[in-house]
């Protein structure tokens, strides 16, 4: 009798992960970059794969440059995609790599794609946190569980681990409030220093060394929100046309995705933010898409993936070719 109900419980236990696993499926650092380079080469003529920079652990941050002509893409605008830059919100990255897939999939089938496929160059970088990524994925692994590991993975004094890379830039960095904390344990701990993290400034020396980038978007998964600047303070943007594109299009992409628009520094302020960084520092249209909760089922994933495409087709189509002017 017992030895039938430690069999009943081995294969229950078996059984719910198998399930767990079926439900959801997310993809380590490795088979992401391993993605990327199928793309490249699936696609040669349009797209090729570079690495920006690494993580703490030697881990690539790696994307694509698509281009109906990879020879003059650096003197067309372009447009920035990324993901992945807090560990626990996976299906950030598996949304943002879905969206490359298909922008390179239907580059020359769908309408809406082609009329700006001409005008636009774009770089999409889906996983910006590769370490806390992996990290979470192997704490499932090791446990049954997911791991919620939100900040980098580098070491810190006192045993403490990691960084939260998008409190990490230049932007009024060092304030403090309930999203931004100088505390290593919390998880919007700001860092030592502006800049101190590997992923930051991969990013930082990215844009700085790509001055044909005019607009940028960043998709989390924590929330349904389109989300524009300011971060900092719940002032609104003083220039009046941008105030104009990012409250029209964020609304067209709402829209679209079914998610709510709002001001970040609505939310409570917040610093250190890329995405703020970038429309301060280099006039940069910079949008967050949250698109919805940190892990989603394989039918749920798709949907979403889906859905940010089109909502990515309105920034497109209504993103500046020029970068904003001051004031800002």
């Amino acid at each position: 009798m017992l030895v039938q109900q430690l069999i009943i419980l081995f294969f229950g236990a078996f059984f719910s992960l198998s399930l767990i696993a079926a439900e959801e499926k997310y993809s380590t650092s490795r088979e992401m970059h391993s993605e990327l380079e199928k793309l490249a080469n699936e696609f040669p003529k349009i797209t090729r794969s570079l690495t920006i920079g690494h993580s703490h652990e030697g881990k690539p941050i790696h994307g694509l440059q698509i281009s109906s002509d990879l020879k003059t893409a650096s003197s067309r605008p372009a447009i920035l995609i990324t993901g992945g830059i807090h560990g626990r919100e996976l299906a950030a990255a598996e949304v943002t790599m879905g969206v490359a897939r298909l922008l390179l999939k239907n580059h020359s089938t769908d309408p809406r794609l082609k009329s700006q496929f001409e005008k636009w160059s774009i770089w999409i970088f889906p996983l910006i946190n590769p370490d806390a990524k992996d990290y979470n994925l192997q704490h499932r692994l090791d446990t049954g569980y997911f791991g919620r590991w939100r900040k980098n993975r580098r070491p810190l004094k006192d045993s403490y681990i990691g960084v939260d890379i998008n409190r990490n830039f230049d932007f009024f960095w060092g304030n403090t409030s309930l999203h931004t904390s100088k505390n290593p344990s919390s998880d919007t701990y700001m860092g030592p220093s502006v800049e101190s993290e590997p992923e930051t400034k991969a990013l930082v020396n990215f844009i700085n060394n790509n001055p044909n980038i005019t607009a940028l978007l960043d998709i989390h998964a924590s929330s349904p929100y389109v989300i524009y600047p300011w971060g900092h303070t719940k002032d609104t943007i003083k220039n009046k046309t941008d105030l104009d594109f990012y409250v029209k299009t964020c609304k067209a992409m709402g829209e679209i995705l079914d998610y709510r628009v709002i001001q970040s520094g609505n939310f409570g302020p917040a610093y250190g933010v890329f995405t703020d960084w970038a429309y301060y520092a280099h006039g940069i249209y910079s949008i967050v898409v949250e698109a919805g909760s940190l892990r989603q089922k394989p039918d749920e994933l798709k949907k979403t993936t889906d859905l940010n495409y089109l909502a990515f087709l309105q920034l497109m189509g209504d993103a500046p070719s020029e970068r904003s002017k001051w004031p800002r």
